[in-house]
């Protein structure tokens, strides 16, 4: 584990094999490509079907997918809890974690590209010189995304040491200049970290990075979003008031149940605020 947070503060990533075995990964990969059907049939958030070059969706751990199938519900949760994924999130952050959010990527219908680099923070409606200050702040350094692949795949690509530091003149107009038309270009020293079923990959979102998204190349990748305790962060991500519907940790385990406790009282008070300002539906 030392080893793991070492190379996780110095580059940004890390990748652990075999984390879940066969049998736990192909029943998520059965369970969560059902969630997936019922996505691409109507989207919850957008009160219609998945779209054709629809790459990935968002919350997972909506039980309204689980109606008909509470015990499909209860094995994803208690998998996405499970400390041999969490254990390895708060040893590399150093500080207790949080849930933030779940999102499953998939293969689209028609997009046929490689993805644009960037960091996680220029979605967030900030300025270049604002993005600057926080990849240089230690804020920076309190999440993690962990992708745990259900299918092989090589889809993803990082800098190393990128999340250290602030962009290159080179980089910066790759990433923003010019309506991003560069922003696929190859990037002298990524890596692109290859998966097995069960493998994980925890990426610092601060640094540059990219995916593939390739209607001939199968993807079925499980991102699940943490940030700390100390600092969690409020937005589109941790937006899920239907975690507040009663009854919505029934049948898992102490453990579990503890886990997503934390994450329900830390968002409680955005949830109800954004739910009443804005009439969203859970």
């Amino acid at each position: 584990m030392s080893e793991l947070r070492d190379f996780w503060e110095r580059e940004g990533y890390i990748a652990v094999s075999d984390v879940f075995d066969k049998a736990r990964t192909e029943n998520l990969l059965r369970i969560c490509d059902d969630v997936l059907a019922q996505f691409l049939d109507c989207c919850p958030e957008r009160k219609k079907p998945g779209g054709v070059d629809d790459r990935n969706m968002r919350n997972l751990h909506r039980r309204s997918y689980f109606k008909d199938k509470p015990d499909d519900f209860v094995f994803m949760m208690e998998a996405f809890a499970d400390p041999a994924l969490s254990d390895i999130v708060e040893e590399i952050l150093g500080k207790k974690i949080i849930l933030r959010g779940t999102t499953y990527w998939f293969t689209p219908t028609n997009m046929n590209i490689a993805g644009n680099w960037h960091r996680d923070i220029q979605f967030l409606g900030k300025d270049p010189e604002e993005q600057k200050v926080y990849v240089e702040s230690q804020e920076a350094q309190s999440g993690a995304q962990l992708m745990l692949a259900l299918t092989p795949t090589d889809c993803s690509q990082y800098l190393p040491g990128s999340h250290l530091r602030w962009d290159t003149d080179e980089e910066l107009h790759m990433r923003l200049g010019d309506d991003c038309i560069h922003a696929t270009q190859d990037l002298e020293g990524a890596v692109r970290v290859k998966q097995e079923p069960g493998d994980v990959t925890i990426l610092n979102a601060t640094g540059l990075h990219r995916g593939d998204y390739f209607n001939d190349v199968l993807r079925r990748t499980v991102m699940i979003t943490y940030t700390t305790e100390e600092e969690p962060i409020d937005d589109y991500f941790s937006l899920a008031p239907w975690c507040l519907e009663p009854g919505y940790l029934d049948g898992m385990n102490d453990y579990t149940k503890a886990f997503y406790q934390r994450y329900i009282d830390q968002y409680t008070d955005f949830w109800n605020s954004k739910t009443r300002k804005n009439g969203w539906d859970t």
